[in-house]
């Protein structure tokens, strides 16, 4: 299951979004497995809520309140185990990989200046025999279940920002 949608974050919380991640610090990345070294880098977000339920992650409350219709009901059922920002670099060279902490992951594309299809910058899943390529379009969202093997792939030029959300059971 994958499913990718676009315009469905209001271009000024796209502006705010990527204004908000430029300013976080960054650490070392994570390793995709536990023999293969670590790649890129990341950066926690707060899970926190207020008395309403809602984040005080600005960056969470501006993507969560955009996350509306029937396409996001599923996410409904399920809790917000974790949320942190993936930044990759050129030449970085993420590894293959699956989220066996989530049932369903939602990735948020942050970086408005891409342009370019040959910038690259591709979340790549895996299928068996073949690999399918998402382009990091400027505040695309796209979800999947945890289990399928993928992976970023850096830009040309670029540093690239995508927000990781996993959701699991309770």
């Amino acid at each position: 299951m994958l499913h990718v949608y676009d315009n469905k974050i209001h271009p000024n919380n796209e502006k705010r979004i990527e204004s908000l991640i430029l300013k976080k610090k960054f650490i070392s990345g994570e390793r995709d497995h536990p023999a293969l070294p670590p790649t890129g880098q990341t950066c926690e977000l707060s899970l926190d809520v207020d008395e309403d339920g809602i984040p005080k992650e600005e960056i969470l409350q501006l993507i969560q309140q955009d996350l509306k219709g029937q396409e996001f009901e599923k996410l409904k059922s399920l809790k917000l185990k974790r949320a942190y920002i993936n930044k990759f670099v050129p030449e970085d060279k993420p590894y293959f990989h699956q989220d066996s902490d989530a049932i369903y992951t939602v990735l948020y594309y942050s970086s408005l200046a891409y342009k370019d299809l040959n910038e690259l910058g591709f979340t790549e899943f895996f299928y068996g025999a073949s690999i399918n390529g998402i382009l990091p379009m400027p505040g695309r969202i796209v979800i999947f279940k945890g289990d399928i093997y993928h992976r970023a792939t850096s830009c040309r030029t670029l540093t690239r920002h995508t927000v990781a959300l996993k959701y699991n059971y309770g």
